[in-house]
């Protein structure tokens, strides 16, 4: 889950500031619970072998009134306190899980939330653009 977060924040991060990865390296979740706020959205991402800790960073998070999405599989339980519980089918008849679906569904978040910044994404971006210009990035 953390790769296939880290893709959505990047994704995330093109329209918008303050997408945060958590935790970090040597971080805990509760330096960033705490800080939630009502006008967040958290998304939380566990797949097969989920930790235990999820439903409890969802419960914390729902204390804080925090809009909570869950992408999971099918075999994540019912019992899902989030605002919103997506499962993505990962298994295949081959060796490893497929995670194209929920590849695909964060692609659509993403192109979403683009389109919901409207004018103030498209200059978030062109500010990134430009800055990518001056650093000779590409």
């Amino acid at each position: 889950g953390h790769y296939l977060a880290g893709y959505a924040r990047w994704q995330l991060i093109q329209v918008r500031g303050d997408v945060h990865l958590m935790p970090q390296a040597g971080e805990t979740m509760a330096e960033y619970l705490a800080d939630l706020q009502p006008d967040d959205v958290l998304i939380v991402m566990g797949f097969r072998r989920r930790l235990p800790a999820i439903q409890r960073i969802v419960d914390t998070a729902k204390k804080a009134g925090v809009p909570t999405l869950v992408l999971t599989d099918p075999t994540a339980p019912d019992t899902m306190r989030a605002t919103w519980t997506i499962r993505c089918e990962i298994r295949g008849n081959d060796f490893f899980d497929r995670y194209t679906g929920v590849m695909s569904f964060l692609h659509l978040l993403s192109v979403s939330v683009a389109r919901a910044t409207g004018a103030k994404g498209r200059r978030h971006l062109q500010r990134i653009e430009a800055i990518h210009e001056d650093f000779n990035d590409f």
